[in-house]
C-alpha cells in the first residue's frame, strides 16, 4: 500500500442510503467486505476512525446481549467497552480505541449505528437474507440459526441471483437493497453443503485443515456442558476452533449474478419449530412483529437507549416496526417451520415449498 493510498481515505456509498468513510488501512476486512460500494464524496454520514477517546465517561446499562459490553455516556456522545477496545460514537463518528475486532465493530456497533440513523428516512439494514427470482426479490428473515443462509445458497445453486446473506437493506416502500457481495460459511454449513467446500478450498491440504477445526468445533459443540470439566471442554473447543470462512458469491457458485436492488414480492420468515404446517400464509403485520424479536433488533435497542441519554438521534422498537409493517406489506408474506435438526434433504425440500409458491 502506497502512502499516498494511505492517507486517501475510503468512502463507501451504499446506493444513497448512506455514506461511510473508514480510516484507510485500519480496518481491511471491512475494505475487502464492502469494495463493492467504493465511492469518492466529500461529506459522509458516518467516518469510522482509530484514535484517543474520552476518559470522561459514566457507566450506563445499554442492555447489551453480550455480557461483556459495557454501556458508557459522555458529553461527546456514548461509549461501548468490548474486552480489550472502546468504541466511542458521536454524531456522526466512531472512535476505535485498543485491541479492535473487526466483526465486533461491524455487527455490534457499525450495523445499529447505521440503523439508528437511517430509521426516520424509511430504511432499516435488517437481519435477513435475499435473493432474485425472475426479477422479484425474495427476501429471508428470521433470527440466528433459523437457517437463513443454508436455504439462500440452496436457492441459488438453482439459478437464483444473489441479493444478500445476513443483511440487506429495506424501505418502506419495499425496495430492498444489497449489503455485501460476501457470503459467510459457518461449520453448519459446511457440513450440509460439502461440495462448497472443494470450491472455497480447491487446495486438497488446505480443505483438510479446515475440516479438521469443523470436526473439533463440532465435538465442542456436542458437548452438554452439565458439569465443570464439560463446559470447560465445551467452551475451550468452540473458541479455539471457530472458524467462518468468507467468500463472494460468484466464487461459491461461478457464473451466478447478483442484483444491487429490487422490490420484494416474497418475504418467508424461517422458524425453528417442530409442529406442523410448515408454511403458513401470514399478514405483514405478523411477519414484521416476529422479525423485530431478532437478536439484531436487541443490539439496535441498545445503541438508541445509550444515544437517548447522549441526546444524539435515536428511534423506537415502534418506529422500527412500522418500518417492517410497511416494507413486507409490499409482499406475499409466509412462515416456513424447519425442524432443529435439518438436514441437506430438508433444506431442498423447503426450497421446493419456495419455488412452488414463487412460481
Amino acid at each position: 500500500m502506497t502512502p499516498e493510498s494511505m492517507e486517501r481515505p475510503y468512502d463507501l456509498d451504499f446506493d444513497g442510503i448512506f455514506k461511510v468513510r473508514l480510516e484507510r488501512g485500519s480496518f481491511p476486512f471491512l475494505e475487502k467486505k464492502l469494495s463493492i460500494w467504493e465511492s469518492s464524496f466529500e461529506h459522509p454520514d458516518l467516518t469510522v476512525s482509530k484514535g484517543e477517546v474520552s476518559n470522561e465517561a459514566f457507566p450506563m446499562s445499554s442492555h447489551q446481549n453480550d455480557a461483556e459490553a459495557d454501556g458508557l455516556v459522555s458529553e461527546k456522545g456514548y461509549q461501548i467497552i468490548h474486552k480489550n477496545s472502546i468504541y466511542e460514537i458521536e454524531s456522526d463518528r466512531i472512535t476505535c480505541k485498543g485491541s479492535v475486532l473487526e466483526l465486533y465493530l461491524e455487527y455490534m456497533v457499525i450495523m445499529p449505528v447505521i440503523n439508528r440513523m437511517i430509521t426516520q428516512q424509511g430504511n432499516f439494514l435488517a437481519h435477513a437474507a435475499g435473493v432474485s427470482v425472475n426479477g422479484g426479490v425474495l427476501i429471508l428473515p428470521g433470527i440466528s440459526g433459523t437457517g437463513k443462509t443454508s436455504v439462500m445458497l440452496e436457492l441459488l445453486s438453482r439459478g437464483a441471483a444473489y441479493m444478500g446473506n445476513n443483511n440487506v437493506f429495506i424501505n418502506r416502500s419495499g425496495r430492498c437493497t444489497l449489503y455485501s457481495p460476501w457470503i459467510s460459511f459457518p461449520e453448519r454449513n459446511a457440513r450440509l453443503f460439502p461440495e462448497l467446500m472443494v470450491r472455497l478450498f480447491p487446495s486438497s491440504k488446505e480443505r483438510r485443515r479446515h475440516e479438521k477445526r469443523l470436526s473439533f468445533y463440532q465435538m465442542g459443540m456436542s458437548l452438554n456442558g452439565r458439569n465443570f470439566v464439560s463446559r470447560y471442554l465445551k467452551s475451550n473447543l468452540v473458541s479455539r476452533f471457530f472458524d467462518t470462512p468468507y467468500a463472494k458469491y460468484d466464487e461459491m457458485f461461478p457464473g451466478c449474478k447478483a442484483k444491487k436492488s429490487g422490490t420484494v414480492t416474497h418475504a418467508f420468515l424461517l422458524e425453528r419449530r417442530r409442529a406442523d404446517p410448515r408454511v403458513i400464509k401470514a399478514g405483514p403485520e405478523e411477519i414484521a412483529k416476529l422479525a423485530t424479536m431478532s437478536d439484531w433488533i436487541a443490539d439496535s435497542n441498545s445503541h438508541n437507549i445509550l444515544a437517548e441519554l447522549a441526546g444524539l438521534r435515536f428511534c423506537t422498537r415502534n418506529d422500527i416496526n412500522e418500518l417492517f409493517t410497511d416494507f413486507f406489506g409490499h409482499a406475499e408474506c409466509y412462515r416456513i417451520r424447519i425442524p432443529a435438526n435439518e438436514t441437506r434433504k430438508g433444506i431442498k425440500e423447503t426450497a421446493d415449498m419456495i419455488e412452488d409458491i414463487v412460481s
